[in-house]
């Protein structure tokens, strides 16, 4: 884990707008999120930066810049897959990752900025497809309580 200190967020954001970070942290394992977690600063999670505007010169607290990444199709039948996809992937990188396997469902919904985990709570959606459609199930964790 590097905790760095007054990180600049100018090229973490797509507003471009340059503030820094009292604190910063790229969270890149489960062990990560662990350590930064028990660390005594208030806590704001940042994934890609398209839904944020920063107003402030500095976020005060430990910026956590979400980088956790993996995808793994975990089961099949013939009409439907289920993918395992950590939280820090790209979602318009994870939407092509299934239009290369073949598969249907969310090619309506590339290009879409943000990760994979801020697309549920964005509810994301285009052209007629929502990604509530295709989520089957959300793990989450509470940075706060420690809590999955």
């Amino acid at each position: 884990m590097l905790l760095q200190r007054n990180i600049s967020l100018l090229h973490k954001n797509t507003f471009g707008i340059d503030c820094s970070a009292e604190y910063y942290l790229e969270v890149k394992t489960a062990d990560d999120l662990e350590e930064a977690t028990s660390l005594p600063y208030e806590k704001r999670i940042l994934g890609g930066g398209s839904n944020i505007l920063l107003s402030q010169p500095t976020v005060s607290g430990l910026v956590m810049s979400n980088r956790l990444s993996g995808r793994q199709v975990v089961a099949e039948n013939d009409n439907e897959v289920w993918i395992n996809v950590a939280s820090g992937e790209v979602w318009h990188d994870f939407v092509m990752y299934t239009v290369d396997l073949g598969l249907g469902g969310l090619e309506n919904l590339a290009l879409i900025p943000g990760t994979v985990g801020a697309a549920p709570i964005q509810n994301i959606g285009a052209y007629g497809a929502e990604v509530a459609q295709v989520i089957s199930e959300v793990r989450w964790y509470h940075v706060n309580d420690h809590v999955y």
